[in-house]
């Protein structure tokens, strides 16, 4: 994910975290942030057009993991875009915990 993503979690999220421990507070909107970023991985494996997303999607965040997910690749199988879903998820959690917890 690029630092313009991370950059507007922080400032979207208005998240205040004790850099020693996490939250259960961080932890379920860092969830919350995950299914948001799986949600773009499948708008990219479905292959819809981007006008018709930006018609759709005004909220900033959004927009910013969909302009991320737009960079991976269209697989095919119904099995690869599971992962590619999956893994875009599992990326975006982890990138929210180290900054909520203080580890980035």
């Amino acid at each position: 994910m690029k630092l313009l993503t991370t950059i507007t979690l922080l400032t979207t999220l208005s998240l205040t975290v004790n850099a020693e421990a996490i939250t259960d507070e961080a932890i379920n909107l860092c969830d919350e942030y995950s299914q948001l970023a799986g949600e773009a991985m499948k708008i990219r494996q479905n292959n819809i057009p981007l006008a018709q997303v930006y018609k759709a999607v005004k909220d900033e965040l959004a927009l910013s993991l969909i302009k991320e997910a737009i960079k991976e690749p269209i697989w095919s199988a119904p099995s690869n875009k599971k992962r590619a879903v999956d893994e875009f998820a599992n990326e975006a959690f982890i990138l929210c915990i180290g900054v909520a917890g203080g580890a980035e």
